[in-house]
């Protein structure tokens, strides 16, 4: 049992502090849904920075994505 369970929390951030909030959300027990833009290639917080050889994604983009569900949306 987490302190978060059953709560829903859309995550529409990009940089920095709140890609990192949504994560720590995510651990805490909480449904993180990230919404990324449609374009070429996926977000591009995924190639920002240092990447990862084996993966090709950054990997402060790895960690931060994961325990979260991912929609593409067209606003």
């Amino acid at each position: 049992m987490y302190v978060l369970d059953g709560v829903r929390v859309l995550d529409v951030s990009r940089f920095g502090a709140g890609p990192c909030c949504g994560w720590l959300l995510s651990r805490m027990g909480a449904e993180v849904i990230r919404v990324e833009i449609p374009h070429s290639g996926g977000e591009f917080d995924r190639f920002f920075s240092v990447v990862s050889p084996q993966t090709g994604y950054n990997t402060m983009f790895m960690t931060w994505v994961s325990g979260k569900k991912s929609i593409t949306l067209d606003f």
